[in-house]
């Protein structure tokens, strides 16, 4: 498999087995171009491949010659916020989302997207030099509240052999 920013190719045996492109997923979202795992299994029907025929012989196994992953460079879009600490002793101090701002030192390839906190990796704090001791504890992100209800909709039911 090729993973690359809006296409997948499968491969068998080095043979082009099925490309995918967000063309292919519309109108609805391409999530592909975010953060996944890769499990490698005998998967059996689906959308992926139709569904399971009669001539199936189980169990079935699966051989892999190899599997080589590489990571593309850190192009994640920066964001920052301030506060003043102008007391002594332990404070909580409460930074809302609404004042972090786009940050002028980006990575090359970092999105301008804004901060939707859907794909955070990491944080960091900085503190002017000769500061002194700084101690931090307790830091989290504290969400909006959940909805108190959700429904689901699929209108994308291909027929036998999809995930309904």
């Amino acid at each position: 498999m090729e993973w690359q920013p809006d296409l997948i190719n499968w491969y068998v045996d080095g043979i082009l087995y099925h490309t995918a492109t967000p063309a292919d997923v519309d109108p609805n979202e391409w999530v592909f171009n975010r953060p996944f795992f890769m499990l490698l299994n005998v998967a059996v029907g689906g959308n992926f491949g139709g569904p399971v025929g009669d001539t199936a012989t189980f169990p079935q196994s699966m051989l892999v010659d190899y599997v080589r992953v590489y990571q593309g460079p850190d192009s994640a879009e920066r964001f920052e916020a301030s506060f003043v600490d102008n007391f002594t002793g332990w404070q909580q101090v409460t930074v809302p989302f609404a004042d972090f701002v786009r940050s002028a030192d980006q990575p090359a390839g970092a999105p301008d997207d804004g901060l939707t906190l859907s794909d955070v990796w990491g944080y960091g704090f900085s503190v002017p030099a000769g500061i002194g001791d700084v101690m931090l504890d307790q830091v989290r992100v504290e969400p909006a509240p959940l909805p108190t209800a959700l429904t689901v909709t699929n209108l994308n039911d291909s027929g036998d052999g999809s995930l309904r």
